[in-house]
């Protein structure tokens, strides 16, 4: 089966919990817990946006918090050469598929292709759009 058949269109799938952390001046502690959200489109669009979970500890205040509300990548995803779903976005591309049994979690191989870091992630059916 076509891996793209499994996406729910237009519904939000997110990451589990990540933080933009620091710690400054002997110790001090700065956080703001944040989820990422895939959301595709049928037409082939795909945008990959942030959303703060709690403002908690913000080390540069609402502007910090403004910044990652306002993340946002707007891409497109095909299936790749070998069936895998493949997001494309500026600089950054994930490549995966969604889970057997699980298939409301869609996994992937991230690359940036700047610096070329690379990290897996997964992304699970927000529990409003099930």
């Amino acid at each position: 089966m076509n891996p793209i058949e499994k996406i729910q269109f237009e519904k939000e799938y997110k990451s589990s919990p990540r933080a933009s952390t620091d710690l400054h001046a002997g110790g001090i502690f700065f956080c703001v817990p944040y989820e990422e959200i895939i959301k595709f489109w049928e037409d082939g669009r795909v945008e990959l946006t942030r959303k703060v979970i709690e403002n908690f500890r913000p080390m540069d205040g609402q502007s910090e918090i403004d910044k990652i509300n306002n993340f946002k990548l707007a891409g497109y995803y095909e299936l790749s050469d070998r069936e895998y779903i493949k997001c494309k976005f500026e600089g950054f591309w994930m490549i995966g598929l969604p889970l057997e049994v699980n298939s409301d979690i869609l996994t992937f191989h991230c690359y940036h292709e700047i610096n070329g870091s690379q990290f897996g992630d997964a992304f699970r059916l927000s529990n409003q759009d099930l």
